[in-house]
């Protein structure tokens, strides 16, 4: 039960970690592109 707890913490701060990397390269393909 705890490894699971430790699994659904660790995809949780993995998820939100990506959250701003993806809105980064989002920024940065629309600045390489503008229209």
């Amino acid at each position: 039960m705890m490894i699971f707890l430790e699994v659904a913490i660790g995809a949780l701060g993995l998820s939100l970690l990506a959250v701003p990397v993806v809105m980064a390269l989002a920024d940065r393909r629309k600045m390489s592109r503008p229209e």
